[in-house]
């Protein structure tokens, strides 16, 4: 008799155990939130970029002369800005009202442009503080330039042009004077646009090559020697 109850008893246990088992919910594992995955951080806060700003078009394009008293200048970029990621300045100054559309800065003067004064209109990452350009145009034929104020502008731009329009860079180095060499520079309207022609006048037979070590000791590569129209009297 004993037996039979123990029995019972067991049978109803696992029974019981089985019910329970069953009407209790499977607890799965919750996420752990505490680890997120992190989001790139804008390099412009202005915007939501996270790629390097660049220049990959301007209108009018450097060097151009003869444009409108008042033409804008439309200047695109490789992705979308804010006016707020950029450093414009100009030689001389002007004051320019401020558009962007996607992409694209566009800058009104508001008042017109000088005639045959050389406008150099830089542009600066305002985080980095790396020159994106240096833009040079005149509403003239026979532009002027203006020697820049601010040291530390003039120098981004002087390292700029030496890199991308030396013979702006010679230029603006210019008049030189020499024992064996003097040198000048001078504005030559072209199509589509103009550039600095170099004239060297030698003094000695050993004129030219005290000449082209100068430009060297202005840190001119020889390849950018060649690329320069050098005119010797």
């Amino acid at each position: 008799m004993r037996k039979k109850i123990f029995v019972v008893i067991v049978v109803i246990f696992i029974i019981l155990l089985s019910i329970v088992l069953t009407v209790l919910p499977v607890r799965k594992p919750t996420p752990n939130n505490s680890q997120q995955i992190p989001t790139p951080t804008p390099i412009f806060p202005g915007s939501t970029n996270t790629t390097p700003l660049r220049v990959i078009s301007t209108n009018p394009i450097d060097g151009t002369t003869q444009i409108a008293s008042n033409q804008p200048i439309s200047i695109s970029f490789n992705n979308t800005i804010a006016t707020e990621d950029l450093l414009i300045s100009s030689i001389p100054p002007v004051s320019f009202t401020q558009e962007v559309q996607k992409n694209t800065l566009i800058l009104t003067p508001q008042q017109p442009y000088e005639d045959n004064i050389l406008y150099t209109l830089t542009l600066e990452d305002a985080h980095s503080h790396q020159v994106l350009l240096s833009l040079h145009f005149s509403s003239g034929n026979s532009p002027t330039a203006i020697p820049m104020q601010d040291t530390n502008i003039q120098t981004d731009v002087d390292t700029f042009d030496k890199a991308n329009h030396p013979d702006v860079f010679v230029a603006n180095n210019t008049p030189y004077t020499a024992n064996n060499f003097s040198v000048s520079a001078s504005y030559v309207d072209g199509s589509p646009f103009g550039h600095y022609g170099v004239y060297v006048s030698l003094k000695t037979p050993v004129g030219k090559q005290d000449f082209l070590s100068w430009l060297h000791s202005l840190g001119i590569t020889d390849s950018q020697t060649e690329s320069l129209d050098i005119h010797y009297q």
